[in-house]
């Protein structure tokens, strides 16, 4: 009888929606040559090729490989604007003069590896572990991280090819929750919502979140609303555009309806990624 452990369920729930993804960009990369992976996507500052380096390297560094010294990659870029993107940028840099095949199999090598492992990994989510540049954090959380940022790759990639997917899919449902979460955020702080007024957002065929501002100006989620003062409606791809402050969110086309000036508000303030 075997004493191995079982996969948290939880654990595996995440599993299945990072493997969404990783198959997705493995049919869709197959294909490509070096020439085409270079062209650009809607990733600021990136390419194809950028796209698939950047996870390859955060996709080691969760296995414990090895990490370049930061002092000796130069990440001054016109795109990198705080130090989370410094970071992200350090394994881009490192494989910007490599073919974009040859990091393309080191995409499907790390993604293979990183699958078995998850398979094999018992721990529970709470785990607290310790991983740049978020410091210490828990497996849980890291791994969640993992799962929106490769469905919003894959996401880049398909937008950059002309080829639409995955937009309801479980990694698409699990970045709705996470990014979303950022929401309130950006109808309190950013958009500037007074006490009392509401954001009805719809993204559509996808979800429906409420926000409301209470008295105390805190902006929170809500389970209804009577008559929201301002309400959006997005298609799936406008939300992601917008929520990932991709280029070409500027050519998307929501349906707004109440407080318009507050809604334009929102949506100019709409990223939450890095």
């Amino acid at each position: 009888m075997s004493s191995q452990l079982a996969i948290h369920p939880e654990m595996e729930r995440l599993r299945l929606a990072w493997l969404e993804s990783v198959e997705a960009i493995s049919t869709l990369g197959a294909t490509l040559s070096d020439e085409e992976w270079e062209a650009p996507t809607p990733c600021p500052g990136w390419s194809r090729k950028d796209l698939i380096s950047h996870i390859v390297g955060l996709e080691s560094r969760v296995l414990g490989g090895e990490i370049p010294d930061p002092k000796t990659v130069d990440v001054a870029k016109p795109w990198v604007k705080n130090p989370a993107a410094s970071f992200m940028e350090i394994d881009v840099e490192v494989r910007r003069a490599r073919r974009g095949q040859i990091v393309f199999g080191e995409f499907i090598d790390i993604t293979h590896l990183r699958d078995e492992a998850w398979r094999l990994d018992s721990r529970e989510p709470e785990t607290l572990i310790h991983f740049d540049p978020f410091g210490e954090i828990s497996l849980g959380l890291l791994l969640a991280r993992r799962v929106m940022d490769i469905w919003t790759h894959n996401q880049d990639l398909r937008t950059s090819l002309g080829i639409p997917g995955d937009e309801l899919g479980l990694g698409a449902k699990h970045s709705w929750i996470l990014l979303g979460a950022g929401l309130p955020m950006v109808f309190g702080k950013r958009g500037g919502a007074k006490p009392g007024e509401s954001l009805s957002l719809e993204v559509r065929d996808c979800f429906t979140s409420l926000i409301e501002v209470n008295g105390d100006g805190k902006a929170a989620f809500v389970k209804e609303l009577a008559i929201p003062t301002t309400s959006i409606s997005l298609s799936a791809h406008e939300w992601y555009l917008l929520t990932a402050g991709r280029e070409g969110r500027e050519k998307a086309t929501p349906i707004m309806s109440g407080d318009t000036e507050l809604a334009q508000r929102v949506l100019t303030n709409f990223s939450v990624t890095p």
